[in-house]
């Protein structure tokens, strides 16, 4: 029975490692920095982010929010991250790749990771 229990941990572990790293900027592709997040708006199915430092990197037509599209599988821990970022006041980085319409524009960035910024 040990062998099945051991298989169980380290599966555990690879995958909480996972996790925690398949968000980060760094396994992203696109361009990104680091934004003080002023709003974070649910609406339509997709998050929008709106701060102080936002970028641009693909010449979208607008860059007053970013968009985080309710087909990114990991929405829920976009969104996560953002609230603890508000909650706390710290920076958030973003990393950028595409443009998408929203409500408001008819296109802006589009967020492909993010992460709290110490």
């Amino acid at each position: 029975m040990r062998p099945c229990f051991y298989r169980g941990v380290i599966s555990s572990i690879v995958t909480f490692t996972l996790m925690t790293y398949s968000a980060s900027p760094a396994m992203a592709a696109g361009s990104g920095g680091t934004v003080a997040l002023t709003i974070v708006d649910a609406e339509n199915g997709g998050i929008y982010l709106a701060g102080t430092g936002m970028l641009n990197p693909d010449s979208c037509t607008s860059n007053t929010h970013a968009v985080i599209p309710g087909a990114n599988s990991q929405q829920k821990e976009f969104l996560a991250i953002a609230l603890t970022a508000m909650a706390s006041g710290k920076h958030v980085a973003l990393w950028f790749s595409g443009c998408s319409a929203t409500p408001w524009s008819s296109s802006e960035p589009v967020v492909v990771a993010i992460s709290l910024v110490p």
